[in-house]
């Protein structure tokens, strides 16, 4: 009888214990959604800012060529493709570098309970150290991108035109970041990695 008793017992605790293992799963699942959901949003909102700067860079450009009477026919004519395109781009290129690089700063403060985490006196929670270090390297590069973009809007025409050049070299770097953001999505972000990484942009 307490045979019996202990077997029902067992199974019964098996079947708990298999039915907590599934909702933990489903739970793990649902927030690794909603986590690459919200990258998603966050991406779609980038996107809508790029194109409503460009839009507004392209009407400033248009106003002035009508200021100085070039042809109206042509909205965009072939000097400013010629000369303004790039720079424009590598304008937006540091805007997507910043937002980008505080999404993952972001996102990973959230995977990592940063900051409560912190104040907890757990031996456990040395590694978050690493993470830190990483968090300022992120924001460090976010600043540096910030920082160039605010130097493209000051400057002169002539050296606005100049910095287009220096669209190509950064071309590799943007994509670096999205793929740091697709590993994220993933659940396959290697912290040290993205840290030795980071060190060589910045």
């Amino acid at each position: 009888m307490l045979q019996v008793s202990q077997q029902v017992d067992t199974a019964t605790t098996s079947k708990e214990a298999q039915s907590i293992m599934n909702l933990n799963l489903r739970l793990q699942s649902t927030a690794a959604k909603m986590q690459n959901k919200a990258i998603d949003i966050e991406l779609k909102k980038l996107e809508a800012a790029q194109l409503s700067e460009h839009l507004r860079i392209v009407r400033v450009s248009y106003v002035q060529l009508i200021l100085a009477q070039v042809d109206k026919k042509a909205y965009l004519p072939d000097p400013y493709t010629e000369t303004e395109a790039d720079s424009t781009s590598l304008y937006l290129t540091f805007l997507r570098l910043s937002s980008k690089t505080d999404m993952i700063t972001s996102t990973i403060s959230q995977i990592h309970n940063i900051p409560p985490a912190l104040h907890a006196d757990d031996p456990a929670l040395s590694p978050l150290v690493g993470i830190c270090e990483l968090r300022g390297k992120l924001r460090d590069f976010s600043n540096l991108s910030k920082r160039f973009a605010a130097v493209l809007t000051r400057c002169q025409a002539d050296e606005w035109v100049g910095y287009g050049k220096v669209l190509g070299e950064l071309g590799g770097v943007e994509a670096r970041v999205d793929g740091w953001i697709g590993t994220i999505r993933q659940d396959e972000f290697n912290e040290k990695d993205c840290a030795r990484e980071l060190a060589r942009y910045v």
